[in-house]
């Protein structure tokens, strides 16, 4: 069994649909322009078809991709990137957290508190923790409900023990969890 990214026309409200229309809401003030910075990583091949995802869904609007780097999945590296990149970066997405708080981290050293950073995965607490403060350039992640994999994985499992055929690829819905609904992913310690 494997899961597959949703096509934008397959999910009203995918997350990169979501990011493209909030980027359009901010890009419309900007004659709607905006200049883009992508941290992705040669491997592992998911990292690229999210990247890859979020393309498709921001074909419409006016991007200037001022840079696209692969960072390794190093903070550090996607740090060292933002900071060379000379000019005026409105949003950095990155297609894993470590990325996107490389960014973050340069931003803030550079005293840029505009730039909006966003990233996929959400794993761990860092990320929600991140999205629930205030004062940061991480405006968010795009994240599969762990409660939504445990239920199609599940699902998957007890179809097959039942004798029912089972899909080679299960689609799994993925939000975009931002300061406005981070609560739904933080755990009550």
């Amino acid at each position: 069994m494997s899961f597959k990214k949703i096509k934008p026309e397959e999910l009203q409200k995918n997350p990169f649909q979501m990011i493209g229309k909030e980027w359009l809401l901010v890009t419309a003030e900007k004659d709607g322009k905006a200049n883009v910075a992508v941290l992705t990583m040669s491997s592992p091949v998911s990292i690229q078809k999210r990247i890859e995802g979020v393309k498709d869904a921001l074909e419409d609007l006016d991007i200037n991709y001022v840079s696209e780097q692969d960072y390794e999945g190093n903070r550090e590296k996607a740090s060292n990137i933002i900071t060379n990149i000379k000019e005026d970066i409105d949003y950095v997405v990155a297609g894993q957290d470590n990325g996107g708080f490389g960014a973050m981290s340069a931003l803030q050293a550079l005293g840029n508190d505009t730039t909006e950073v966003y990233s996929m995965g959400g794993y761990g607490a860092e990320a929600f923790d991140t999205l629930a403060a205030d004062g940061t350039n991480y405006k968010g992640t795009v994240v599969v409900s762990p409660s939504e994999l445990v239920s199609s994985t599940y699902q998957v499992i007890s179809d097959y023990f039942d004798g029912k055929d089972v899909e080679p690829l299960v689609n799994i819905k993925l939000n975009l969890c931002t300061k406005d609904n981070v609560s739904e992913y933080q755990s009550e310690e």
